[in-house]
């Protein structure tokens, strides 16, 4: 459940961050004419940036998988991933690199996952 609210809370800080730039851009190029290239040339990249970020929080994702009496958890963060086993994490990666396929496996009851 702690995966899901950071998730939307990510979701929902990037959609406000881009509404807000795009308005802005809107109303800066509405309310004056002079230097109107300029504002509109620092609000598109400020909105290109903000929106890649956006695009990322849609990326982050977890998935939860029941087998038997045991609850996996699969989170792929930014930058954290992991395994969590019945609350347990027992496989984690950090790294400065991400949207790169990473490979998590832990054993359980004699079980590879």
């Amino acid at each position: 459940m702690k995966e899901r609210i950071k998730i939307w809370a990510y979701r929902l800080i990037w959609t406000i961050l881009l509404a807000t730039v795009v308005l802005l851009t809107i109303f800066l190029k509405v309310e004056g004419k002079e230097n109107i290239a300029l504002k509109v040339c620092i609000g598109v990249i400020v909105g290109l940036f903000v929106f890649a970020f956006w695009l990322d929080a849609f990326l982050v994702n977890y998935k939860t998988y029941c087998i038997g009496q045991i609850v996996i958890l699969v989170y792929a963060g930014y930058f954290h991933h992991y395994i969590k086993v019945n609350g347990t994490i027992y496989d984690e990666h950090n790294t400065l690199v991400y949207l790169t396929p990473i490979v998590l496996s832990t054993t359980v009851n004699g079980m590879d996952i």
